[in-house]
């Protein structure tokens, strides 16, 4: 839904971007962070299209809203908000009116480890730390 916006921002050609960064945001940082302090995954998408004026802005989340004028428009940055809602990340929205948008996902940076206990009588697997990959 972020590729599609950003790729119908950009009527006659532009540039799209897809960025991952890796962001720890400490303790009493600056209020201008969607989040709080933690480690974040920060998937963004950016173009070089239209932007959105300060009216659009407002209302950008809201269902059916749209500035396209195509059938089926208007759900996407609605749903997206939910999605991110719903899984506890954040959402920002830079957007410049004639210059264009960039909308961050803050994802939380989940570090975990896991052992797999093997039958060491298992001569397939016997001497493998992990379990070899499985086409599907």
């Amino acid at each position: 839904a972020l590729i599609e916006n950003a790729h119908d921002a950009m009527p006659e050609s532009g540039t799209l971007t897809l960025a991952t960064t890796l962001v720890e945001v400490a303790a009493g940082a600056p209020e201008s962070y969607a989040v709080g302090a933690g480690h974040y995954v920060v998937l963004t998408v950016a173009d070089t299209g239209v932007g959105m004026s300060e009216s659009d802005q407002s209302k950008m989340f809201e269902p059916y809203y749209s500035t396209k004028q195509r059938a089926g428009a208007g759900l996407s940055l609605a749903a997206v908000s939910g999605i991110a809602k719903q899984h506890g990340w954040a959402m920002t929205v830079d957007s410049v009116e004639g210059s264009g948008t960039a909308i961050s996902l803050y994802l939380p940076l989940v570090t975990y480890s896991a052992t797999m206990l093997l039958d060491s009588d298992d001569e397939d697997y016997a001497d493998l730390e992990t379990l070899p990959a499985r086409s599907a």
